[in-house]
Formats: structure tokens, C-alpha cells, sequence
């Protein structure tokens, strides 16, 4: 695969500029890693000079070929140091791997890992193990989203007893349970190296968090630890706060989403109030609730280390936010809080007495949080006398024009506010002309986001008239707000005279040829703006053409994005004659539009010749299948990253985008009915695959036909009994005849087991029956410990099913979205943020938006 040859076969020029990049090793990604796919082809010798390699099996077949140049590489690679493996399903691959890392001296950080589902097994994941009792070097190990179970982390825990170089190690996802964990937990006893472990999306429940907060009580190195959606609940964060008591090391916790709720949250306040180690902390949507609020809040008026809190979507309201709000006032070592998301209504008047006192707090998130007109107004006045404040988040607040007149007084005054975000709010055009005015003196303001705030053509001129004049401003969003065409000119006169703004986003804001000429224009003069997003506009092949004028001379731009901008197959040649002259632009977005084969082919014959291009997204653009291999090949050389998903392929080709196109396609074939069966339920979720479920639904099959049968034998033994019980009834009464010698007489009449004596059949019925209760008892035992597992079971299944990690935020929430047709899943926060854009992961039009909810 990997052959000498095929660097002798290409032109010179093309050799010639592969030289110039292992010097500069600009192309593979942006902080240098080189990613190779099964079935690309580079020069061994130039892989055994990078230090950095994305080495990807999960799209190909396995070759032969590929695995012995990857054991070349690790084997003779005197500069690697960071190594990704993917697609770990083959056996041979991973004892080849194992092999060569048991003797690699170089490497550092080892990652073996896949994008959508677990590939090491229990039986390859012993092999790694063995692997690391042997190696040195190794730093960060992360092995995140594989299916390890217990035979694995056996063996990982025995690796850690005896290992003494890793610091870092990773194993979310893996399928860790209590008796797993209980494993890893021995080995942080004895492990004096280890500095952080991640451990979150596991089900280690609360025996197994027992097990690791007695480890932590004994273990002196770690000092970062994530039990993140770990299933804990309130009893196993008491026993992390017992550990909090003894350990000395441990600064950082995250244990979000573990619905520790309010008993959980006071037994970690008690442990902060002694605690003198910890400095962040995590509690993200863990339904503490205003009790829960109200302990943290008195340990915070004791605590002097802690720095960072995130109290995030915790049913908070006004009385929990008082509480903090007092804390705050007194508190001398929080320098970042988080309270977002929850409806603190009244309470955040309270928070705002406390900035007016608070010299310490740097950072406050209050988006999402209810505020209201008065507590915007309340909080505008706190900004006029605190100079700490460096980043206030107000986004999604209801903020109106008078709220945004309040606010831009405050920014006259303030000189410590660097961000501010106030997106998703109904600002409109009055407002933001007073925070326009407000820009013209302020000097602080480094990044604004005015995102969803229908300011229209006339705010945006208001804007512009401001950036004329600020020299602060480095960043501004002002996507989703309607400007068209009139506002973007205003915006373009503007960039041609600003000298700060390097970062500027247009998305979605009904920008046709016309503004794109403008834009085009001023970027033919600017020369500070690094990153520009154009998405989701009219721009069409008139208006990319005018753009691609811009890039032949622009000499600062490194970011473009065009993303379903109408582009066809004329824009594409327009922009692929600019990139041939362009020698700055290192990322471009062309997704979702219509450049065709033909298109895109004009694109690569200009990344033959540009040595600057690291990626290229041609996401989504009606390439021809036959055509797209053959895109690939030739821009193998430049080591630029061509993304050409969602286009057609063939069927030679299908084993490379199983993973994803099969996902998607039953994804969005089961929209409509997904919640009519678990199995069709589970594929919401791209972490829910057939390996995941299979045995789940075998195991709660075979639970029901368990309890099936003990129902049926417990009727049976029921009736049985009944009969005896009736037949015993109708018996004549003992004292009046006497049984033994009348049955002696007809041989009706049985003989005792035990002394061999002749016994009456009273006596006998008498027996059978307490057999039978006996049997009964049995049955029903066996009968509710099957039902008891099953209930287990589908308890396990449904926190598969439904803890869905939004892309956007990268939390876990029980309610989402699923854009169509796409089929890619987000949160319901972030659906409200991206309500009027198109799909953030994919960069695709939203016909529809289907709410998933529990």
C-alpha cells in the first residue's frame, strides 16, 4: 500500500512539494497530525519523519499491506510521538500493534479508538494490557468507546498495578459495570503515576463508585477524575464526598448527569466546607433543585480553594439563586459559575447585588435562565460598578430593545467586559443601535454575539457605523438576523476601514449576489480578517465569482465558509482559479451545495497545485460515485483532508462508508415509527448499535420466557394443591377411624420412607401438601428474581436508549431532536438555539424537526 514506487511514478513538481511538506507539515490537519485512511498511499520513509499520525482502519477492508506499513512505522519511527489507531476490529491488527508498542520508546500518547462505535474486545483489550506492563514511554492512553467489559479492564487494572509512566488515561464507553470498576479501583490503590482517569458514560452504579472512592481515600496522584453520566445517583456522591474528606490530590471532579439530586449535593457541600484541594467542579443536570443549591451555597461561603462550579440545568429557581447569590457576596476564590438553564426568574436580582460586591468572579453564565426585562436591567446596573466580570453569557433570555438600552449604558462605563453574549434574544433593531453607540467607546469588548436577534438591514448598518470606529472588537456573530443585501454593504464599507476584526459570521441572513459582490470588495482591501462564515446565503455562481476575485489577492483570510450557498459547477472553477493564487486559506467549506464531478474535479486540479489547502469539504455536492475515488487519488499527494460525504457511492465502495451511510439510511428510514419497538427505538442513538443491543434484547427475551414458565408451573402447582387440600376436606375426621388399619385393609395404604412403617393416606396428603407450599414458595421466589432482572435489564436498555449526547453541547439529555431529513440528533436546547439555521453537524436544510422525549 505504503510503496516507494508510487512516489517515483509522480510528477516532480508533485515529489518536489511533498519534500517542502515534511518540513512544514502543514497538510494532514491543523496542529500537524498526518491522517491516514486504508488505501491511501504515502512514502514510509515520509511517515517515519512525522510525529503526529491518524492512522484510520475503520473504512477499509484490513489490507495485508496497510497493517505491516503501520508496524513499520511504529517499529521504526524515531520522531512519532502521537499515534491514533482506528477501527480496531481486527485481531491481527491489534496483536501486530501490540507487538510493536510492548518495544516503541518514542510514542507518548497512544489513542485507540473508533467515531461511531466499539471495535477492542475483551480478548484484544487483554492483549494491550500485556502491552502496557511492558512499555515506558506511553504518557496518555486513551481507549474511549470500545467494548473492554470485564475481562478487559481485568487486565487494564493489572497493567496499572505495574505500570509507572501513563498519567492520563481514558476508558469512557466502555461498558464498565460495578465489578469492572471495583477492578480499576484495586489498582489506583497501588498506582502512585496515574494524574487523570476518565471513566464517564459507564454503568459502575454505586457499588462500583464505592469501590473507587475508598481507592481515592487511599491514592495520592490523581488529581483529576470524570464520573460523567456514570449512574451514581445521591448515594454514591456520598461516598465521592467521603473521599473528598481523606484525599489530599484530587482537584478536579466531573460528575455530571448522575441525578445526585439534593441528598447527593449536601453531602458534597459538607465535604467542600473541609476540603482545601478541589478547584473545579462540575454538577451539571443533576435535579439538586433549590435545597441542593442552598447547601452548595453554604459550603461556598466556607470553601477559600474551589475556583470553577457548573450548576447548570439543576431545577434551580429564585430561592436556590438567592442562596448562591449570598454566597457569591462573600466568597473570595470562585472565578467562574455556571447556572445556566435553569429558571432563576427573581433570584437573578440577587445575583446582581452580588457583582456589585464580588471582586473575584470572572465568568457567569446566565443564558437560558429566565432573567426576564428585570433581571437584564438588574444586571446591567451591576456591570456599571464591577470591574471583575471578563464574560457574561445572556443568550436566550427574552431580551428586548429596552433590556439591550440598559445594557449598552452599562458597556460605556465597564472597561473589564472582554465577551459578552447575548444570542438568541429579541434585541431587534432598536436595540442594537444602543449597543452600537455603546461600541463606539467601548475598549474592552473583544467578542460579540448577536446571533437570532431580527436587527435587520437597518441594525446592521448601526453596527457597521460602529466598527468604523472600535478597534477592540476581534470577533462579532450576527448570523440568523435578516441583514440581506442592504445590511452586508453597510458591513463591507465598514471592514474596508476596521483593522481589529478578525473573525465574522453571516450565516443565514438572505444575502444574495449583490452582497456577496460587497463582501468581496472589502476583502480585496481587509487585512485582518482570519475567519469568515457566508452559509446558508443566495450567494449563488454570480456571487462566489465576485468572492473568488477577492481570494486571489486577499492575504489574510485562512477560513471560508459556503456551505449551501447554491453553489454549482461554474462558482466551483471560479473558486478553483483562486485557490491556484491564494497561498493563505487553510480551510474551506463548500458543503451542501451543487458543484457536481465536474466541479469538484476543476477543485482538485487547484489542489494539485496549492500547498496550503488542509482540508476541503465537499460534503453533500452530487459527485458522481464513479468519480470520487478517483478525486481522492489525486489529491493523495497534498495530503489535503477532501471530505466527500454525502455524496453517492458505489458499490466497491461501500465498505468504507458502511458505518456512517448505514446509520443514516435506517435512521431516516425509521423517523416516523421510531418509538413503536425498543429495537427500532435504539437507532436514535449512533452509540445504540446491533452489538450494543443484541444481547440486551436476548437477555430480556429469555427473562420473559422465564417468567412464562415459572407463571405456568406455579398455576399448575396451585391446582394440585387445591385438589389435595379438597380431597383432604372430604377425608372422614381422624378420630373417628382408624386409617392405618383401613387402608392396610383395601391397599390404599403407603410406607414411610423413613422408618418403613405403613403411614395413613391422611397423613400422606398431609406431606404432599407441604411439598407442594414448598414448591410454590420456590416458584414465586425464582419467578420475582427473573422478574427483578428483566426490570434491570430494561432499565440498562432505556438508559441506552434514551441518553442521547447532543453533538453541540456534548451533554446528555433526555430530550432531543432529530433534524430531517439528515437524521442527525441534538439536544432541546440547542434545537432552540439553531431553531431558524440549518443542521450544525452537517451543514444541511432542516425540512423538519421530529422531538424525541422519553
Amino acid at each position: 500500500m505504503f510503496d516507494s514506487r508510487i512516489i517515483r511514478d509522480i510528477p516532480a513538481k508533485t515529489a518536489a512539494r511533498s519534500s517542502i511538506l515534511i518540513e512544514t507539515n502543514q497538510r494532514g490537519s491543523m496542529d500537524g497530525t498526518i491522517c491516514v485512511r486504508d488505501g491511501d498511499r504515502y512514502d514510509l520513509q515520509f511517515l517515519l519523519k512525522q510525529t503526529k499520525i491518524d492512522y484510520d482502519f475503520q473504512w477499509s477492508d484490513h489490507s495485508e499491506e496497510a497493517t505491516e506499513t503501520l508496524a513499520k512505522v511504529i517499529e521504526q519511527s524515531r520522531s512519532l510521538i502521537e499515534l491514533t489507531v482506528r477501527g480496531l476490529s481486527n485481531h491481527d491488527i491489534v496483536k501486530m500493534v501490540v507487538s510493536k508498542i510492548k518495544t516503541n520508546t518514542t510514542i507518548v500518547k497512544l489513542r485507540l479508538c473508533n467515531w461511531y462505535q466499539g471495535d477492542i474486545e475483551p480478548a484484544a483489550a487483554e492483549m494491550i494490557a500485556e502491552a502496557l506492563q511492558v512499555n515506558r514511554s506511553i504518557k496518555e492512553f486513551l481507549m474511549h468507546w470500545n467494548r473492554i467489559e470485564n475481562r478487559g479492564a481485568q487486565k487494564l487494572a493489572d497493567a496499572l498495578k505495574v505500570n509507572g509512566s501513563i498519567t492520563k488515561l481514558n476508558l469512557s464507553r466502555n461498558k464498565i459495570g460495578s465489578d469492572e470498576a471495583e477492578k480499576i479501583a484495586e489498582a489506583l490503590e497501588k498506582n502512585t503515576t496515574l494524574k487523570e482517569i476518565d471513566l464517564s458514560h459507564n454503568n459502575m452504579r454505586l457499588k462500583g463508585v464505592e469501590k473507587l472512592a475508598d481507592a481515592l481515600k487511599i491514592n495520592s496522584s490523581i488529581n483529576k477524575i470524570s464520573l460523567k453520566y456514570g449512574d451514581i445517583g445521591c448515594i454514591g456522591a456520598q461516598k465521592i464526598a467521603q473521599a473528598l474528606e481523606a484525599n489530599t490530590t484530587l482537584t478536579e471532579i466531573d460528575l455530571r448527569g448522575n441525578e445526585i439530586r439534593n441528598e447527593g449535593a449536601e453531602k458534597l457541600a459538607d465535604a467542600l466546607k473541609a476540603n482545601r484541594n478541589v478547584t473545579k467542579l462540575n454538577l451539571h443536570s443533576n435535579k439538586m433543585g433549590n435545597d441542593g443549591a442552598e447547601k452548595i451555597a453554604e459550603a461556598l461561603k466556607i470553601n477559600t480553594t474551589l475556583k470553577e462550579i457548573d450548576l447548570s440545568n439543576n431545577e434551580i429557581g429564585s430561592e436556590g439563586a438567592e442562596e448562591l447569590a449570598g454566597a457569591l457576596k462573600v466568597n473570595k476564590s470562585i472565578t467562574k459559575i455556571n447556572v445556566s438553564g435553569n429558571e432563576i426568574d427573581g433570584g437573578v436580582e440577587m445575583i446582581a447585588e452580588a457583582l456589585k460586591v464580588n471582586i473575584t468572579l470572572k465568568e457567569i453564565d446566565l443564558s437560558h435562565a429566565d432573567i426576564g426585562w428585570w433581571g437584564a436591567e438588574k444586571l446591567a446596573d451591576a456591570l456599571k460598578v464591577n470591574n471583575s466580570i471578563t464574560k457574561l453569557s445572556l443568550r436566550g433570555n427574552q431580551i428586548g430593545a429596552d433590556e439591550a438600552e440598559k445594557i449598552a449604558e452599562a458597556l460605556k462605563i465597564n472597561t473589564s467586559l472582554k465577551e459578552i453574549g447575548l444570542g438568541g434574544n429579541n434585541i431587534q433593531n432598536g436595540g442594537v443601535e444602543k449597543l452600537a453607540d455603546a461600541l463606539k467607546v467601548n475598549s474592552s469588548i473583544a467578542r460579540l454575539s448577536l446571533q437570532r436577534n431580527q436587527i435587520g438591514a437597518d441594525g446592521a448598518e448601526k453596527i457597521a457605523e460602529a466598527l468604523k470606529i472600535n478597534t477592540s472588537l476581534k470577533e462579532i456573530g450576527l448570523g440568523g438576523n435578516n441583514i440581506q443585501n442592504g445590511g452586508v454593504e453597510k458591513l463591507s464599507d465598514a471592514l474596508k476601514v476596521n483593522s481589529s476584526i478578525a473573525r465574522l459570521s453571516l450565516e443565514g441572513n438572505q444575502i444574495g449576489a449583490d452582497g456577496a459582490e460587497k463582501v468581496g470588495g472589502a476583502l480585496k482591501v481587509n487585512n485582518t480578517l482570519k475567519e469568515i462564515y457566508l452559509g446558508g446565503n443566495n450567494i449563488g455562481n454570480e456571487g462566489v465569482e465576485k468572492l473568488s476575485d477577492a481570494l486571489k489577492v486577499n492575504s489574510s483570510i485562512m477560513k471560508i465558509s459556503l456551505r449551501g450557498c447554491r453553489i454549482g459547477c461554474d462558482g466551483a472553477e471560479k473558486i478553483a482559479i483562486a485557490l491556484k493564487v491564494n497561498i493563505n486559506l487553510k480551510v474551506m467549506d463548500l458543503s451542501d451545495n451543487k458543484i457536481g464531478e465536474v466541479g469538484a474535479e476543476k477543485l482538485v486540479e487547484a489542489l494539485k497545485i496549492n500547498i496550503n489547502l488542509a482540508k476541503a469539504d465537499l460534503n453533500s455536492n452530487e459527485i458522481n460515485s464513479s468519480d470520487i475515488t478517483k478525486l481522492e487519488d489525486d489529491v493523495r499527494f497534498n495530503f489535503v483532508r477532501l471530505d466527500l460525504m454525502g455524496n453517492p457511492i458505489t458499490e466497491n465502495q461501500h465498505k468504507r462508508f458502511s458505518n456512517i451511510s448505514s446509520f443514516l439510511m435506517n435512521l431516516k428510514n425509521t423517523l416516523e415509527n421510531a418509538y413503536e419497538t425498543p429495537v427500532k427505538r435504539r437507532r436514535l442513538n449512533p452509540g445504540c448499535t446491533d452489538d450494543v443491543m443484541r444481547p440486551i434484547t436476548q437477555e430480556l427475551k429469555d427473562l420473559r420466557d422465564e417468567v412464562e414458565e415459572k407463571t405456568k408451573a406455579l398455576v399448575l402447582n396451585e391446582k394440585e394443591i387445591l385438589d389435595l387440600n379438597a380431597r383432604l376436606r372430604n377425608s372422614i375426621p381422624i378420630e373417628t377411624i382408624d386409617l392405618t388399619k383401613a387402608e392396610a385393609g383395601t391397599g390404599q395404604g403407603r410406607n414411610s420412607q423413613s422408618t418403613g412403617k405403613h403411614k395413613s393416606y391422611l397423613a400422606s396428603v398431609f406431606e404432599n401438601t407441604q411439598a407442594l407450599v414448598q414448591v410454590k414458595r420456590e416458584a414465586i421466589d425464582r419467578a420475582e428474581e427473573a422478574e427483578e432482572r428483566a426490570a434491570d435489564a430494561k432499565r440498562q436498555k432505556e438508559s441506552i436508549l434514551f441518553k442521547l449526547e447532543c453533538p453541540i453541547c456534548f451533554e446528555v439529555k433526555e430530550e432531543s431532536c432529530v433534524m430531517v431529513p439528515c437524521g442527525h440528533v441534538m439536544c432541546a436546547e440547542c434545537n432552540s438555539k439553531y431553531a431558524e439555521s440549518p443542521c450544525p453537524t452537517c451543514r444541511g436544510n432542516v425540512d423538519y424537526r421530529l422531538k424525541l422525549r422519553k
